[in-house]
């Protein structure tokens, strides 16, 4: 493995050190705070306490560590994102995790879509045409995004690769803000992405077999050049 798929491996294994305990503090906390109100209604019903009800350890105002966590997770999730738009081809690790960010955010935007709590400011206001529009253009693109890199992710993993032989016409390494991001590839006038793990073995002018992922369509490996 490279320094950069170590990197990424070790990227994944901290987000999910952080994401996991995130999620199940922050179901603990709300089947807490429910119970809290439920006997918090019970108490004031039956008129004991003068209504009042003390919250368990960990509810109420005592959230700060699993937010801080929170917070600590999405902001992982950001500079990951961040740093696979520039590396995004580099190679076939990450490939996929860019394919599986793709699939979170899609998600996400689907979640927020079909949540009220997430669009309330925006049905309230004079124009309230725009929420709903919103919502689903949300829903809808966030569906199209995960389905469109999973389906991909998927095929590129469970099915065989598709092999291509040819002649080299060209190669090119496209440049973004003075780092290379995108390895272009033209065999027999036919144009494929490839991971830069592939294309530093690919010289032009040259006869080449190379292996091309199912679902992305990107060259994932070389047989010789």
């Amino acid at each position: 493995m490279s320094m950069t798929d170590w990197f990424v491996s070790a990227w994944w294994l901290l987000l999910a050190a952080v994401a996991v305990p995130t999620v199940v503090l922050a179901y603990v906390t709300r089947q807490r705070r429910e119970a809290d109100l439920e006997k918090a209604a019970l108490s004031y019903l039956n008129g004991s306490a003068g209504g009042r009800y003390t919250p368990s350890p960990g509810t109420g105002t005592k959230q700060t560590p699993w937010l801080i966590a929170l917070l600590t997770a999405l902001g992982l999730l950001g500079v990951g994102a961040f740093a696979l738009f520039f590396v995004e081809y580099l190679t076939r690790l990450t490939l996929l995790s860019w394919q599986i960010l793709a699939v979170v955010i899609g998600v996400g935007l689907a979640a927020s879509g079909l949540s009220a709590k997430a669009f309330e400011r925006v049905s309230s206001n004079e124009h309230g045409v725009h929420g709903p529009l919103l919502r689903i253009g949300c829903v809808l693109f966030g569906i199209a995004i995960a389905a469109y890199q999973g389906i991909a992710a998927v095929r590129d993993i469970a099915q065989p690769r598709r092999v291509v032989e040819g002649h080299v016409d060209s190669v090119a390494a496209y440049t973004w803000n003075e780092s290379p991001s995108e390895y272009v590839v033209v065999i027999d006038g036919k144009r494929f992405y490839a991971t830069f793990e592939s294309f530093q073995h690919i010289q032009s002018n040259r006869p080449v077999r190379v292996e091309i992922g199912a679902g992305s369509g990107v060259i994932l490996g070389v047989y010789g050049n």
